[in-house]
């Protein structure tokens, strides 16, 4: 194997980790999004697509997806870093899913405004906006 073969094995078990850490993550304890609202995040698939990737990551632990796919996983996971490293412990899931008093979210959640501006920038804003608390 050359070193782009073994690149391509890391990259695909990395996917296939981060979604069932965002399964994870989707639980009412933590963000409390719905199979419909986490396909939303991942860009408007289909609801069955994200099922078909949960079940791929358990059994073979391993799955290839599209960059801007590997895109949003890496900001939905960046979102969750930054909000843990700039609120105080044990509000960390209630920043997602509450309203935030900010011109960029208008009132709404992390989870609503995403939801309803959910373009690559949209994430990067977030993201940025929690950054920018530490």
């Amino acid at each position: 194997m050359d070193i782009s073969t073994l690149d391509k094995l890391d990259l695909s078990k990395n996917c296939a980790n981060v979604i069932l850490w965002l399964k994870q993550q989707s639980s009412q304890q933590c963000w409390d999004l719905s199979d419909d609202e986490m396909a939303t995040l991942l860009g408007g698939i289909q609801t069955e697509k994200w099922k078909y990737w949960q079940e791929i990551s358990e059994e073979i632990g391993m799955l290839d997806l599209e960059l801007q796919i590997i895109e949003r996983l890496s900001l939905l996971a960046g979102i969750y870093k930054a909000i843990h490293q700039s609120v105080p412990i044990g509000l960390h899931y209630s920043s997602f899913k509450r309203p935030i008093n900010h011109p960029l979210f208008e009132g709404l959640s992390v989870k609503e405004y995403l939801l309803k501006n959910s373009s690559i920038n949209d994430f990067y804003e977030v993201r940025d906006f929690f950054l920018s608390r530490m």
